[in-house]
């Protein structure tokens, strides 16, 4: 069975304007995540984030539930967009995101444990809603297949069906891209992501940076090219989602791409797809901290 170890950890890199000669605007465009620290000049203020997935099997076996004060913080606002929405559930109207079974709180519940949380949150860890704000431009390196290459235009293909997404495409030059993935053997893939990376059993690792406005700007993805076949889509697939959003594996929904504890989905789950579409939806805003994003969940999801 696949197991699935995520981490989280945060360097933060101060840069000054003065010092680079640069505005204190955050950068429109990105280079490639390979030069991202050597040309971080082009940025106000920027974090590296990283996050892993492994075939290790975790010492702690169960899920564990979220925090009684994450359960606290989703159900203590009580808004007028609470009431208006619960209003329209009385009368049997949803909204288009709407699961039958996942209440508003539930959703809140999962939306902050992959998006606005951390499993190793440090004190530059914003703790807030990070997004691509420009388009994403991803080329692929090393010992990737037709397979992968197919597989990956399909997950993008669907990501850029979601409203609000900026939208991806691959391209064959690499000073092109602001998403780079490799394909790699184990010392390449530690020295991509900075040796933050202890676990030799990883398949995949995602690093992506973030500027002062909390837009994403540039991602490194690292796949170990030993990977097994029998997880490899759901490895490839979890690294894309972990990039453009979800700075967190879920512990609790079982049937999430993301699952810390195993998963043998390829495809993010029906909940994974309402997450997404808060993310990138017009009324959330790179930056919002627990509080705006949950009136904007109650608002839009009911």
């Amino acid at each position: 069975m696949k197991r699935a170890l995520g981490w989280v950890c945060a360097l933060a890199l101060l840069l000054t304007a003065a010092a680079c000669g640069q505005t204190t605007e955050p950068a429109s465009t990105a280079t490639t995540a390979a030069t991202s620290v050597a040309t971080s000049a082009t940025r106000a203020a920027l974090t590296m984030r990283t996050l892993q997935r492994s075939t290790e099997v975790p010492t702690t076996t169960s899920a564990t539930k979220p925090t009684t004060a994450a359960r606290t913080t989703a159900a203590s606002s009580k808004t007028d967009a609470t009431a208006a929405t619960a209003n329209s559930a009385a009368s049997g109207q949803h909204s288009a995101l709407y699961l039958p079974g996942y209440s508003a709180d539930d959703i809140i519940r999962y939306f902050d444990e992959v998006v606005l949380s951390a499993e190793y949150p440090s004190d530059e860890d914003p703790g807030c809603v990070m997004r691509w704000e420009s388009e994403i431009r991803y080329c692929l390196h090393g010992s990737f297949t037709q397979e992968d290459a197919d597989w990956l235009a399909h997950v993008f293909e669907q990501l850029n069906k979601l409203d609000g997404f900026p939208g991806a495409r691959r391209v064959m030059i690499p000073e092109l891209a602001n998403m780079d993935m490799y394909f790699c053997d184990r010392d390449e893939f530690h020295d991509r992501m900075y040796d933050s990376v202890p676990d030799d059993n990883a398949d995949g690792a995602t690093t992506y940076y973030y500027n002062g406005a909390n837009h994403i700007t540039d991602a490194t993805i690292c796949y170990w090219e030993d990977m097994s076949d029998s997880v490899r889509k759901s490895v490839l697939t979890e690294e894309v989602i972990n990039s453009i959003g979800f700075s967190n594996d879920s512990t609790e929904r079982e049937d999430s791409v993301v699952y810390q504890y195993g998963s043998w989905t390829n495809e993010p789950d029906d909940v994974d797809w309402v997450l997404l579409r808060l993310i990138y939806a017009q009324e959330m805003r790179a930056g919002m901290r627990r509080a705006e994003a949950e009136r904007v969940i109650r608002k839009l999801y009911y």
